[in-house]
């Protein structure tokens, strides 16, 4: 029942979504910094003149993204457009790269003197040159400069910032694919917690599931998530669900009952553990050649405005889970609030099939959740009593 599923890296199609490309961004009045040149001679390179480079690269990736959504895309002049705008936009991340990869390396070797130190930590922001260890990619993993390292960077800086969140309550949008067969789309009022993970889940749709709840506490009986039927479901089943004959069900999290229709016990739900994921898989795919990100800052889920990353694996490898992933990550919150990842088409010119999609809406941090939100007790719950 992840909320966010196991999620292997990001994604969205290319007409919605877009590549993993943060990374570690230096402050428009840092200090000029020593970058390599072409002879391997080192060259200085100002403040003004690596702004200029990245407002290149936004510049280029807009009209990728424009030209890729334009109804003449097809046409033999934006395709030769499209070849050197791709071309230019490679050339400028190549020498960007090759700049932060000196100056990391002059980091390391305490070489770099800024004018005043004090002042330049106290500004210190995330995507400063110098980050903390926890949002250090551990080194010798993974392949140099690979398309991923932005977007793993990214997803370690949500998690550190997530360490201030305590719980939260949402509208889970969730649809899976479970041996072959795409359920149906799922609707879900969650409350969730962190310490100790907590988690309330009432099905607000399909009709047939509507009111079934969930109930999950770490630590508590006896590991078992609580769970009643919905009184809406057809038959025997929805008439006895809330009679004491039925009642309240005790369920091991990864029983096979408590799996029907989901792909990941209760246990990891949550965007806590959807980022995670990203985490672990990122870094496990950044070990092998063959992948793709991409980068939309301007997509939306509902009315939220949301920075989009797509990942793609063109080639269908056992290394890889995926096809292409999607995520999307709320601008204000700094959070990611839906995944979502394809399989491989059967044939060429198919549509990728969907394996699971889990979007967050209406998102609430910090509300305060008590016990009483995690028990069967509850009066405005519909637990049998």
């Amino acid at each position: 029942m992840n909320a966010f599923g196991r999620f292997p890296m990001f994604v969205l199609a290319a007409q919605v979504v877009l590549p993993l490309g943060f990374g570690c961004a230096p402050r428009a009045d840092a200090v000029a910094e020593e970058s390599p040149a072409a002879d391997g001679a080192t060259r200085t390179v100002r403040a003004d003149e690596l702004a200029h480079w990245r407002a290149t690269v936004a510049r280029l990736r807009g009209e990728l993204a424009k030209l890729g959504q334009g109804s003449v895309a097809s046409e033999e002049e934006t395709r030769r457009r499209l070849v050197e705008l791709t071309d230019e936009l490679a050339s400028l991340e190549r020498r960007i790269a090759a700049h932060e990869t000196a100056s990391a390396k002059s980091v390391q070797a305490n070489k770099i003197v800024l004018d005043d130190a004090a002042s330049a930590l106290k500004n210190a922001r995330r995507d400063d040159r110098v980050e903390p260890v926890e949002l250090q990619v551990p080194a010798g993993k993974p392949l140099p400069n690979h398309p991923f390292m932005p977007a793993v960077k990214r997803a370690r800086a949500a998690l550190a910032e997530m360490k201030s969140i305590e719980d939260y309550s949402a509208v889970l949008v969730k649809q899976t694919r479970i041996d072959g067969k795409l359920n149906d789309m799922e609707f879900l009022h969650a409350k969730i917690r962190h310490k100790p993970l907590s988690v309330y889940l009432r099905f607000l749709a399909p009709q047939e599931r509507r009111d079934r709840e969930v109930i999950y506490v770490q630590g508590q009986n006896d590991g078992n998530l609580l769970a009643h039927e919905s009184p809406h479901r057809k038959g025997v089943i929805g008439f006895l669900s809330q009679t004491p004959l039925v009642g309240t069900t005790s369920l091991a999290p990864d029983s096979p009952l408590a799996m029907i229709g989901n792909r990941y016990p209760i246990t990891e739900i949550g965007i806590f553990n959807l980022t995670s994921k990203l985490v672990e898989v990122g870094e496990h795919d950044m070990q092998y050649t063959g992948a793709e990100a991409k980068y939309y800052p301007d997509a939306k889920v509902e009315d939220r405005p949301c920075e989009a990353f797509v990942f793609i694996h063109a080639e269908q490898r056992k290394e890889f889970t995926f096809h292409r992933a999607e995520v999307f990550i709320d601008k204000e919150l700094n959070l990611p609030i839906r995944y979502v990842s394809y399989g491989w088409p059967e044939a060429p010119g198919e549509t990728p099939p969907l394996i699971e999609s889990y979007t967050y809406t209406r998102l609430k941090l910090n509300v305060g959740l008590k016990d009483e939100d995690f028990d069967t007790k509850n009066p405005k719950y519909k637990f049998p009593q």
